[in-house]
């Protein structure tokens, strides 16, 4: 099932290794939209030999509500694991921890204890893109498979096969930078959310700019989505400013500064709602 996926020769090749000798936990990481999402679900389905996680009684996904993943799902897995389980299989149980580093340090240390006493038949699939949030003692107990980046060229090649043009597809990746998920989005022609609401929120004035933060205050992901697509618009919208329209150049360098400004403190745990609020004052 890997095969229908797009993978680096390195990503492919640790997966197989996973698949043919299973720990009990393994903690996906890599960057953000290049499917680690995806690539745990197809993990799974390989690991219980399932067509259908939908209908899978031994297969559990956690991930983010309002931003974290809720302490009473990571306590709620000692019933599922449990559960009696027919068959000699290997592996006999499956859950997938979506974002997880979005687990509090309480929902970490809860998931510790099973960590530390492993149910047997059962492995655990970590998604995290920023594993540095996770505690030491859940990365020390889990096996960390790096999902490298395929290269430019494969994704290009890949995007060719499904009969996209080529000028498409480099315009894509450098207004997604590499982003698999988001290129796919812009080819097919799909509303990109997060690219929209950047678009709105420089077309706006001040007032305007200021009503967007409440609602991504409350969602640090949303927060930190939005940033990451504002420098990357504002990259790209500075290549072609030289291009073709240098007069706007000042205001492209200032606005991937201020987005840059707003990374930086995201990353260092800044209050998001002063965060965002610098940042729509500076634009």
């Amino acid at each position: 099932m890997f095969d229908e996926l797009l993978l680096s020769k390195d990503a492919r090749t640790s997966l197989q290794a996973f698949l043919d000798k299973p720990a009990h936990a393994v903690l996906l990481t890599g960057q953000r939209g290049i499917g680690l999402s995806t690539i745990a679900n197809v993990l799974a389905k390989e690991l219980l030999g399932s067509k259908n996680l939908e209908n899978e009684q031994y297969f559990r996904l956690l991930a983010p509500e309002k931003g974290t993943i809720p302490i009473e799902s990571v306590r709620g897995l000692q019933s599922f694991f449990a559960l009696t389980v027919p068959g000699n299989a290997v592996v006999k149980r499956v859950v997938v921890l979506d974002d997880a580093d979005t687990l509090s340090t309480e929902a970490q240390n809860a998931l510790l204890k099973t960590l530390e006493e492993p149910p047997q038949g059962s492995v655990l699939v970590l998604v995290s893109h920023d594993s540095k949030r996770l505690l030491a003692t859940i990365r020390s107990r889990t096996t960390e498979l790096a999902v490298t980046t395929p290269s430019k060229r494969q994704i290009a090649d890949w995007f060719v096969v499904k009969g996209y043009a080529p000028t498409d597809i480099e315009r894509a990746h450098l207004m997604t930078e590499g982003s698999i998920r988001q290129m796919e989005a812009i080819l097919s022609g799909e509303s990109n959310a997060d690219i929209d609401t950047v678009r709105a929120v420089l077309a706006g004035n001040t007032y305007d700019r200021l009503l967007h933060i409440d609602a991504m205050a409350k969602d640090k992901e949303a927060a930190n989505a939005f940033v990451d697509n504002l420098v990357r618009v504002a990259t790209v919208s500075l290549e072609r400013a030289a291009a073709q329209n240098p007069a706007t150049l000042p205001r492209w360098q200032a606005v991937l500064q201020a987005g840059v400004t707003a990374q930086d403190a995201l990353e260092k745990n800044g209050n998001t709602k002063l965060v965002l609020t610098d940042l729509m004052l500076s634009l």
